[in-house]
């Protein structure tokens, strides 16, 4: 299980982070949300950078005569400010993302049953994708729940290790690159991985 003791010792389902902004713990339930919020705020904040440009430029030629035209200033700064700030965020959370991590994890690798892997939840870019904003991508742009699973049991792209040593035979763990998405399939929702032909194929989940 993904899960983290927090602010008043409550149990978060796959926490990311606790973000002051929305005076709330990003986690499971409302990622997709957090990650729609920024994608909104960022067009937000170019919208109003660029109507403001028009009226920023003139300031130049007819000068700052009083309050209005500082308004206008410091709306267009803020504007382009803020957009820079959630463009970096955005793009940093869209890499956690296709990369199903969260940002706990990428500071703190997990630990499964063979040792820690930070590429232990990677289903490849696609799949990781589609735990988040769900398999039907006409919700995807929508604050509609749309995310897969429960919270508690998430697929792994490596067998448990415990149970197949109990079978006689080991997890085949091998070297994995961020590019290599593709080599997983996915089936039903659950990954099977890629192993020896004399291993049991079947999916795996952290308990």
């Amino acid at each position: 299980m993904r899960l983290m003791f927090f602010i008043l010792s409550r149990c978060i389902l796959k926490m990311d982070h606790h973000c002051p902004w929305v005076n709330n713990c990003v986690n499971f339930s409302n990622y997709k949300f957090f990650v729609l919020f920024l994608g909104w705020g960022i067009w937000y904040c170019l919208y109003i950078s660029f109507t403001s440009l028009p009226h920023f430029l003139r300031l130049f030629k007819i000068g700052f005569r009083g309050a209005a035209e500082f308004q206008i200033m410091f709306l267009f700064f803020l504007g382009f400010l803020f957009s820079f700030s959630l463009i970096c965020l955005f793009g940093y959370h869209l890499f956690l993302t296709t990369r199903n991590r969260s940002t706990l994890e990428s500071f703190r690798v997990p630990v499964f049953f063979n040792g820690p892997d930070k590429r232990g939840f990677h289903l490849g870019w696609k799949a990781n994708f589609q735990e988040v904003f769900g398999d039907q991508r006409e919700l995807w742009f929508f604050p509609i729940y749309s995310s897969l699973g429960d919270g508690v049991n998430f697929p792994t792209r490596c067998l448990d290790f415990d149970s197949e040593r109990l079978l006689g035979s080991h997890c085949n763990v091998r070297p994995y690159s961020d590019e290599e998405d593709d080599n997983n399939s996915v089936s039903n929702g659950m990954i099977q991985n890629h192993h020896d032909d004399d291993a049991p194929s079947r999916p795996n989940y952290v308990r």
